[in-house]
This record gives structure tokens, sequence and C-alpha cells, in this order.
């Protein structure tokens, strides 16, 4: 919810999708695989394969880690104060440089409208005599 309310102050208008991934070194924080499902899978697919008659699976492991939730991690994990602030800081840069690429934006769509005007404004001039001789 912070995170949303530091974007919704500083970001008047417009839609913003926000994403944020926490990547881990994998070796230390290795997902579990649930073995009691692996093993419920296993049997259910022997079964299954002996009653309909359709082949086992070739390779076992890759067929049963495939199946749902049998490696869903459910630990929940809290930032510490200093990941946290980290995370801030780098929330406050990326919102930063979308404002300052909406400032170039906007500059750059002036311009395009102003020459846009300035291109009318010399058609206008250029139709004038025809406009007061038809007239």
């Amino acid at each position: 919810m912070e995170i949303r309310q530091t974007i919704a102050q500083r970001l008047e208008r417009g839609k913003v999708d926000f994403s944020l991934w926490v990547e881990k070194d994998s070796a230390l924080d290795a997902t579990p695989i649930n073995a009691k499902l692996v093993e419920n899978y296993y049997h259910q697919i022997k079964d299954i394969a002996a009653q309909t008659g359709i082949p086992e699976p070739a390779d076992w492991f890759t067929t049963l880690l495939r199946m749902p939730d049998v490696t869903t991690k459910t630990k929940v994990e809290v930032l510490d104060e200093e990941e946290w602030e980290t995370t801030k800081q780098a929330i406050e840069i990326a919102i930063e440089s979308l404002l300052d690429f909406r400032k170039q934006e906007g500059a750059a769509l002036e311009r395009k409208f102003h020459e846009k005007i300035d291109n009318i404004e010399a058609l206008l001039k250029s139709i004038e005599p025809t406009r007061k001789a038809v007239f």
C-alpha cells in the first residue's frame, strides 16, 4: 500500500502498472518439492494408466514436477529495513525517470502542435488571395 500511495501522490494523471521482483540466490533458497504430493500423483497416474491402457510416462520426473502445486512456495518473505530502503530509493528513481520522460514527451508534443499550427496558418495565407477573388 505504501508503494501504491507513493506512486499515486507523485503521478497525478494516467494509468501506471508497477511490478517488483526480488531475486534471491536460488542455491540458498530453492523451492521445496512436495514429496507426498509427487508420490500421490505417481500412484494416480499409474492407476489411470493401468485402467485405461494408456502407457505410463517415459520420463516420470518431468511429468510429476509439472503437476500442480508440486513446487509451490508457501513461504512469504518480508524485506528487512535495508532492503526496504533500497527498494524505496529505486522506486523514487523510477518515478523521477518517468516524470522526466513525461516532460520530454510534452515538450515534443508542444513543438509538433506549433509546427502544425504554423503549417495551417501558412496554408490559410496561401489561399487568402483565391478566397478574395471568389467572394
